[in-house]
């Protein structure tokens, strides 16, 4: 029906090919009078551009032409002013003999640059050499130039020691005149002395008189260049400004080029005879036209047909584009239909479209009648065909049936292959649910996973081990990234066999695995001994890249008995219990307990507190008296840091300084400690050292000896006073970088002392390279000086080897009159301990020091 509609619209008068005719050729011509209409507003602006265009050149050129002659009169004066002889006789001395006769500086000037003017202006603005038109004249240049040239003066002095000159523009007798000036100098001449005081300044002025301004238009193709011959020939365009001295200007003119008028003259007169010749020729195309289209009227019908299969096919978006018989057997297949399936267009036409397609339920004819389909008629018909590849494939069909009141003529409609999309979508899925490097379920998967399992009414309890792996990022940083997913991937394969059907290993992060166990059985006991396996089974060496990579693990435990704890709970559980797994020595792993969790989070808070105490002033320093072992004067004090806890009290470093380290404070903790210590030393009553430890991490940090210096000179302590202890471990991981530390600060002036020498890896090499000033014994095995044997020798031994190297000997921990007498027999320099003083406040010791120092007075 709508194709019959269609058609007797087509045989009304505006429906026909002559009325079709009619509605194109009109604004066809009107098209045509617009285009030439167009072409010549084009013309026209095309002309004024060119003449715009032509204006702008000229402007440019006429800038350059001024620029390029004060260039030139800069390069001139260069060769006077910077020249040795010219600096001796006219500024050392005035020799007109020699300037103006001998004509070094003389009417060549005029005569060969047209230089009208030449002075050389002396201190104090007084002219002492003036030329005007090639002869000599007792003239002020003041007089003679309209302007004040001070600041030109000045401005060439100021660049006397570049050797620079500066050029401005003043009138001379009404004319635009440019005015170079430049300082003399001696130049490059040795000979020549230079005398004290400012300089002269030598000065050349070119006037440009008419008969240049001609010559000068010439070269630049600036005709009639000129000065504004009045206010009418001011007003005219091209111009040029010139700015002066004074502050007032002179206006450059010339005749302008006008290249765009012959456009306007010859082609625009051509244009209106050719928009002539255009408009009959259109109205003869325009009556052969309405003949053509009469003539096409008549097999219009035919093509309506056409126009609506196609018409219909366009409203279905598709792959490829199929139609049918009314017994369903091809009749046409798009080009696209062999790009997709393969298989030849000529192959399948005639046979039936259900040899090509399966249908998963319904038939195309049942399809089509569906009241649902009709209703929505691009619902797509799934159905399914082999590829001429052989491959299984799966497409959507959009189906219109052709058909007319009478009777059904076939289908029509797309076919859509959907096969890629449903692999790219089972693709996503997988990417979303497992780990694309090692192929085990991800983080996502493995919540869902334990959720379900938690839900599940079959399991009476749960575990969680969060396996971390150490040494891994030294893999990554040693041997590349490429290795380290070699070692994860063999490692899943290897963590994959030590567990049953029903567990599940999860890659939870970039080196952590978490393996989810049901219970029903002895699970705790199950669980150690497969710790015990795991461990063994990650520290068994990899081999990448023919070498051995070895790598060790962490885990931690967690155990839910049903409906007792949520997903993100147990899986917090397990990553608590790594953390404390992590800091045990014995044992590497840890199950959870509630235990655990309130410690953590005590340590956290601990941690937190440090911070705040840190920068708000609830850390103080209390002194550890040493003395002279010979006459038990006290030398100096060893600064330890206290903590003066909001809630716990005055807190020693035994209770926080494990937790500095791990956290990372000992940085700004240490460089408060050493700070406050240079700080408070300088308020003792005598002069003592102090002493500061060093943490480990504190020592290799960069930058720490600009740190010392920068502390020594905010206090203002000599660094003599100053003692550093560090322990000899500090000195295995970076020995070369150890050794650099500590000659630099030694050349600060600062003492060097060896803590706890003895107990760790004691090494006569270092000690003898090392540039330590004392060797502290440490109080294990002061403790044991009544053991002859064992702690009596070992000190006398240290004793002896530290004085052998020239060094200072301290022992701590001294608690006894006894351990005190023994080691002044061996000869020991230093001794702190108990037993002659505990830690003291800053008061305490100012005390103390006042005391000593009054008890020495009376003795």
């Amino acid at each position: 029906m709508a194709d019959l509609n269609l058609f007797n619209a087509l045989k009304t008068p505006c429906g026909s090919s002559t009325g079709f005719a009619r509605r194109t050729m009109m604004p066809f011509a009107a098209l045509l009078l617009l285009v030439f209409t167009l072409a010549a507003v084009i013309l026209v602006k095309t002309a004024h551009d060119q003449n715009d265009q032509a204006r702008d050149r000229s402007l440019f050129f006429a800038e350059k032409a001024l620029k390029i002659r004060q260039d030139k009169l800069q390069q001139s004066i260069g060769d006077y002013a910077f020249w040795g002889d010219a600096y001796q006789n006219l500024h050392v001395h005035i020799d007109l003999e020699w300037a103006y006769t001998r004509g070094n500086v003389g009417a060549t000037l005029f005569e060969n640059f047209g230089y009208e003017g030449v002075f050389v202006v002396a201190p104090g603005n007084r002219t002492v050499y003036a030329m005007i038109d090639g002869q000599l004249q007792p003239t002020e240049i003041q007089q003679w130039l309209q302007g004040d040239v001070t600041e030109l003066l000045e401005e060439a002095k100021a660049r006397a020691a570049d050797e620079q000159s500066v050029v401005k523009v003043f009138q001379v007798a009404g004319r635009p005149a440019l005015v170079v000036a430049a300082s003399l100098t001696p130049g490059t001449d040795p000979s020549v002395r230079k005398v004290p005081g400012p300089p002269s300044v030598l000065l050349f002025v070119d006037v440009l008189r008419p008969d240049k301004l001609l010559s000068l238009g010439q070269d630049y193709a600036l005709t009639q260049l000129r000065v504004a011959r009045d206010e009418e020939d001011a007003a005219l365009e091209p111009s040029l400004s010139i700015p002066t001295a004074d502050e007032s200007s002179f206006l450059l003119r010339w005749d302008p080029v006008r290249p765009g008028s012959p456009l306007l003259t010859f082609l625009l007169p051509v244009l209106g005879i050719a928009g002539l010749i255009i408009g009959a020729l259109s109205w003869l195309v325009m009556r052969h036209a309405m003949a053509t289209a009469r003539l096409l009227d008549d097999s219009y019908a035919s093509l309506v047909v056409s126009e609506a299969r196609f018409q219909d096919i366009a409203q279905a978006s598709s792959d490829w584009l199929w139609e049918t018989d009314a017994e369903q057997r091809f009749r046409y297949l798009s080009g696209r239909f062999e790009e997709i399936t393969g298989h030849s267009p000529e192959v399948w036409l005639g046979r039936p479209l259900s040899d090509f397609l399966k249908f998963e339920s319904d038939s195309l004819a049942s399809w089509v009648t569906d009241p649902k389909i009709k209703a929505s008629p691009y619902t797509p018909l799934p159905c399914s065909y082999q590829s001429a590849s052989g491959k299984y494939c799966l497409c959507n069909l959009v189906v219109r049936a052709i058909s007319s009141p009478a009777d059904l003529h076939g289908y029509r409609g797309t076919a859509r292959d959907i096969t890629a999309e449903l692999e790219n979508r089972a693709r996503i899925q997988q990417l979303q649910q497992y780990d694309a490097l090692t192929g085990l379920p991800n983080r996502k998967h493995l919540q869902e996973r334990l959720e379900t399992r938690i839900k599940s009414e079959h399991n009476s309890s749960i575990a969680v081990l969060n396996i971390s792996l150490e040494q891994f990022k030294h893999v990554n940083d040693s041997f590349g990234l490429s290795v380290g997913d070699q070692v994860l991937v063999e490692l899943s394969h290897r963590l994959e066999g030590f567990l049953r059907t029903e567990d599940l290993l999860a890659r939870h992060a970039g080196d952590e695995f978490i393996v989810l166990l049901d219970g029903g059985f002895a699970l705790n006991e199950y669980i150690e001994g497969l710790c015990s396996r795991l461990i063994e089974c990650v520290e068994r060496p990899f081999w990448v890249v023919h070498q051995q990579v070895f790598i060790s693990a962490r885990i931690g435990i967690a155990i839910s008995h049903k409906d007792k704890d949520a997903t993100h709970d147990l899986l917090r559980s397990a990553e608590i219990a790594l953390y404390r797994a992590r800091r045990q020595i014995k044992s590497k792993w840890c199950f959870f307990t509630p235990e655990i969790d309130r410690q953590i989070s005590e340590e956290k808070q601990l941690e937190s507190d440090l911070y705040f105490a840190i920068s708000n002033d609830q850390l103080c320093l209390h002194f550890q008296p040493r003395y002279r072992t010979s006459d038990r004067h006290l030398s100096g004090v060893e600064a330890l840091v206290r903590w003066q806890h909001p809630q716990r009290g005055l807190l020693s470093p035994g209770d926080f300084i494990v937790l500095a380290e791990q956290s990372g404070l000992i940085i700004p903790l240490g460089g408060w400690v050493l700070r406050q210590a240079c700080i408070q030393a300088m308020s003792f009553p005598e002069p003592i050292f102090v002493s500061v430890n060093l943490s480990p991490k504190q020592f290799r940090t960069p930058g720490l000896v600009a740190q010392v210096q920068n502390i020594l000179d905010e206090s203002g302590l000599p660094a003599a006073r100053l003692e550093l202890e560090i322990t000899e471990s500090m000195m295995f991981e970076d020995a070369e970088g150890a050794l650099a530390t500590l000659n630099e600060l030694k050349a600060l002036g600062i003492r060097m002392s060896m803590d706890d020498f003895g107990t760790g890896y004691s090494s006569l090499s270092y000690l003898h390279r090392y540039p330590f000033d004392i060797l502290k014994i440490d109080r294990s095995f002061t403790a044991r000086l009544d053991d002859a044997e064992g702690g009596l020798a070992v000190v006398l031994a240290i004793v002896w080897l530290g004085h052998a190297l020239s060094m200072q000997v301290t022992a701590e921990g001294v608690e006894s009159e006894e351990q005190l007498s023994l080691l002044n027999d061996m000869g020991c320099d230093e001794v702190q301990g108990f037993h002659l003083s505990r830690p003291i406040s800053m008061e305490q010791l100012c005390a103390l020091l006042t005391q000593a120092h009054t008890n020495t007075i009376e003795t």
